[in-house]
């Protein structure tokens, strides 16, 4: 379903560097688009699925055009769209202010190599897997995490 990729917190690595390290590959959930489907359509299925999961789009930074602007100078695509359960992402940070820190959820849209386009999220699995099996916040945090993946995958796919 999934080929994981990932980023480093602490420090700068290249794409190379990044692409043969094992926990770069752990923090982020890839999917690249599938064949035909259009970063158009990508935007499209995701913001339909988001609906249909009850994710509210709350802000989008189109990072790509923005240095295009700086620069005057054509930049790979670089689409960051932002995704929220207000209700759910209120009890988070209730619980633990830290949670305030992963909000909203994310997903970007991105040109990985010329024409190769994908979308990627931050792997929640981790942090879920922190919180105590008697919370209830973890049916909350699993269900989210279930719909950003729905979202994730709807805009690979393509599906409308």
């Amino acid at each position: 379903m999934t080929a994981p990729i990932g980023f480093m917190a602490a420090g700068v690595m290249n794409v190379a560097q990044a692409a043969d390290s094992s926990s770069f590959a752990q923090n982020v959930v890839w999917m690249p688009l599938k064949a035909g489907v259009t970063p158009s359509l990508c935007v499209d299925s995701m913001t339909t699925q988001a609906d249909t999961v009850n994710m509210k789009q709350v802000g989008h930074l189109p990072l790509s055009k923005q240095v295009e602007m700086m620069l005057g100078k054509k930049q790979p695509l670089i689409e960051v769209f932002m995704f929220c359960n207000p209700l759910t992402a209120v009890k988070m940070v209730q619980a633990n202010y830290a949670f305030g820190a992963y909000l909203p959820c994310r997903i970007t849209l991105l040109e990985a190599k010329p024409n190769e386009f994908g979308v990627v999220m931050l792997n929640l699995d981790p942090l879920i897997a922190q919180i105590p099996k008697n919370s209830p916040l973890l049916k909350a945090a699993q269900d989210v995490n279930t719909s950003l993946l729905s979202i994730l995958k709807a805009g690979a796919d393509g599906s409308l």
